[in-house]
């Protein structure tokens, strides 16, 4: 995928960012620190505000409508559809989750013990690296 930024957007977000991805279709999810889940337009417009209830921290994108969050100092992935708004599935962790990655159908998760921990969509472990 190429990326090209033609101009400065402004967007009107009154709180820290937390997050934010470039989803395929070029809209851009942006996550207020510990608040509001925000899919923007390409052009920076508020589209809507996703319903997701808690403290989103970190998000990235696993199919055209299905995003996956992870919540400050939940012990979970919670993987949502857009479109109608709702939890599809929730992939338990034995630890809290920082950030969150997706590539070849597999979740690549920061772990708050310095642990790097790729797992499948069913949350088996495939990899897992610390310091």
């Amino acid at each position: 995928m190429t990326m090209n930024i033609d101009a400065k957007i402004d967007i009107n977000i009154g709180k820290q960012i937390s997050d934010m991805i470039c989803l395929k279709d070029e809209r851009v999810i942006v996550l207020e620190k510990l608040g509001k889940v925000n899919l923007l337009t390409s052009d920076g417009k508020l589209e809507k505000q996703l319903h997701i209830h808690g403290g989103a921290f970190s998000v990235t994108q696993i199919t055209q409508d299905t995003i996956a969050i992870t919540y400050h100092k939940e012990k979970a992935i919670k993987i949502f559809n857009m479109e109608n708004e709702t939890i599809t599935k929730v992939i338990p962790l034995d630890i809290i989750c920082w950030g969150l990655s997706f590539c070849n159908n597999s979740l690549t998760v920061g772990l708050s013990t310095n642990e790097i921990r790729i797992i499948d969509l069913e949350g088996n472990t495939q990899k897992s690296s610390s310091e």
